[in-house]
C-alpha cells in the first residue's frame, strides 16, 4: 500500500517567485501528487501575469500589501495568514524559493508547526548582511531552518557546506532558466512581441535595464540613468529600453533622467513573455536584479550589474560585470559591452541552469516523503 500524501504547497509572493516555482509546481503535478500554489499578494499585480501565463491555479491568493507597509508589517501578516492555511491542510512539505519575505514568512510559519521545507536557489551568498538588505539575511535564515537545501550551482553548494548545513542536495541548476526555456520556445514560435512597443528596426542595438533595489532608489537610480542616457545621445543605432518598477520613486526617477531624451522609452512593468521577448532582442542588460543575472548570460548577453557586490559571483566568468553606482564605470563597461557579439547559440551553456533543475528537485522531495 502506497504512502498517502497530504499536499505539497508551493508559496510564492514576488513576481520572480512566481516565475522560478512554476516549473516546480507543473512537476509535481506531473508525478500526480496533490498539490497546491499559495500566492500570498506580495506584489499582487505583477504576478498575476506570470500566474497566468504559466497557467497556475492558486488555492489561495491573499491581498496583504498597502501602501508605506513596513517590512516587519508585511512579514508578520503573512505568517499568520501562512500558520492558519498549515492547520487545516497539514502539507507534507512547504517548498520556498529564495530570498523574499514570502519566502521567509513561508519557512518560518512552516519550521513553527513542524511541517519539512524546501528551500529552493539555496546557499547564495554576497558575504554582506546589508547588501542586498534585507534579502541576505533572509536567505541565510531559511537555509538554516530548512529540511532540504537545493543549491543553484557548485559555489552556492559549496558555501552551505563551509557555514556547516547538512542535507544538501547536488547542484540542481536554476529553475528560472527552466522557465526560460520554457518561455522562450513558446515566444518564437508565435513570434510574439509587446503590443504597446514597436518592433526595433534592423540593426538597431537594444540596451535594456531595470532598477528596483531600496539601496539604489533616489540619487544612485538618477545617476545610473543619467549616464545610460548620455551614452545612448551618443550613438544613434542604439536605444534604451528602461523597464520602470512600480514604486513611486523609482518611476520618478526615471522620468527625471530620462524623460527628455531621444531614442529612449521608459515602460512600466512587463508582464513575462513580453519582458523575455525584449531580452531575445537585447544587445546588452543592465540591472539590479537578481533573476536577471542569471538570464540574460543564458541568451548570451553581457549584463552589467549596478550593485556592488553579488551574490551570483558566477555571472562574472560569463560577461557579467559589477559597475555599482558610479558613472564612469558604468560608462566605460557599456562601451565595452558593446562591442561584444550576441552569440547565435540557442542557450550560452552557462552555470546557472539547463532547464531540468525542477524535475532533480521534485524527485528528490518525493523520494523522501515517500521513503519517511
Amino acid at each position: 500500500m502506497s504512502k498517502v500524501i497530504n499536499p505539497i504547497v508551493v508559496i510564492a509572493g514576488t513576481r520572480p517567485e512566481v516565475i522560478k516555482l512554476a516549473t516546480i509546481y507543473h512537476s509535481l503535478q506531473k508525478q500526480k501528487v496533490p498539490v497546491e500554489f499559495w500566492m500570498t499578494g506580495q506584489h499582487a499585480s505583477l504576478a498575476k501575469g506570470p500566474a497566468e501565463f504559466f497557467g497556475l491555479n492558486s488555492a489561495v491568493n491573499w491581498k496583504v500589501l498597502k501602501s508605506g507597509q513596513s517590512s516587519n508589517e508585511l512579514l508578520s501578516k503573512l505568517i499568520i495568514k501562512i500558520d492558519q492555511e498549515i492547520v487545516k491542510k497539514n502539507p507534507s512539505a512547504i517548498i520556498v524559493q529564495g530570498d523574499t519575505t514570502s519566502a521567509l514568512a513561508g519557512a518560518l510559519a512552516a519550521f513553527h508547526r513542524k511541517i519539512p521545507i524546501a528551500h529552493v536557489e539555496a546557499g547564495l551568498r554576497s558575504g554582506d548582511l546589508t547588501s542586498p538588505f534585507p534579502e541576505e539575511m533572509n536567505r541565510r535564515v531559511i537555509d538554516t531552518i530548512a529540511t532540504w537545501r537545493f543549491p543553484p550551482t557548485a559555489l552556492s553548494r559549496r558555501l552551505l557546506i563551509k557555514e556547516g548545513h547538512l542535507n544538501i542536495s547536488e547542484p540542481t541548476g536554476n529553475t528560472g532558466i527552466d522557465a526560460l526555456y520554457w518561455a522562450r520556445n513558446k515566444i518564437r514560435k508565435t513570434r510574439h512581441w509587446p503590443t504597446h512597443i514597436q518592433k526595433l528596426p534592423d540593426g538597431m542595438r537594444l540596451i535594456l535595464s531595470t532598477g528596483h533595489r531600496r539601496e539604489n532608489l533616489g540619487d544612485p537610480l538618477k545617476r545610473i540613468l543619467s549616464a545610460l542616457g548620455e551614452e545612448v545621445q551618443n550613438r544613434p543605432d542604439t536605444l534604451l529600453m528602461h523597464i520602470t518598477h512600480p514604486n513611486p520613486v523609482a518611476n520618478q526617477n526615471a522620468q527625471h533622467s530620462l524623460g527628455h531624451l531621444q531614442r529612449v522609452q521608459t515602460h512600466s512593468a512587463l508582464n513575462y513573455p513580453d519582458f523575455v521577448a525584449l531580452l531575445d532582442r537585447a544587445s546588452v542588460v543592465v540591472s539590479d536584479s537578481g533573476g536577471i543575472q542569471e538570464e540574460a548570460p543564458s541568451f548570451g548577453l553581457p549584463v552589467l550589474i549596478t550593485r556592488e557586490v553579488t551574490e551570483r559571483p558566477e555571472v562574472l566568468k560569463c560577461n557579467g560585470i559589477l559597475v555599482g553606482t558610479d558613472p564612469k564605470r558604468l560608462k566605460t563597461a557599456l562601451k565595452n559591452a558593446l562591442l561584444l557579439k550576441k552569440s547565435d547559440k540557442d542557450f550560452h551553456k552557462t552555470p546557472f541552469g539547463d532547464g531540468f533543475a525542477s524535475q532533480r528537485i521534485v524527485e528528490r522531495i518525493l523520494n523522501d516523503i515517500k521513503n519517511v
